[in-house]
């Protein structure tokens, strides 16, 4: 289930943060999608906290 902007994520409007929305993200695409990115993301977190610039720090290979 995708959002009106076409993607899963939700901007806050108060914070202008995007986040992903429980009720999208536990859907069969979005399981597929979005959870083998999260798990690439914790694999990565100490060196994203680390790390000045983050989205400088994964490579996104498949």
């Amino acid at each position: 289930m995708l959002n009106e902007a076409g993607n899963f994520t939700v901007l806050h409007p108060k914070t202008h943060l995007r986040y992903f929305d429980r009720a999208r993200h536990l859907t069969p695409i979005g399981l597929k999608l979005i959870e083998p990115m999260f798990v690439k993301m914790s694999a990565e977190l100490p060196s994203l906290l680390a790390a000045q610039h983050p989205d400088n720090v994964i490579e996104w290979t498949n």
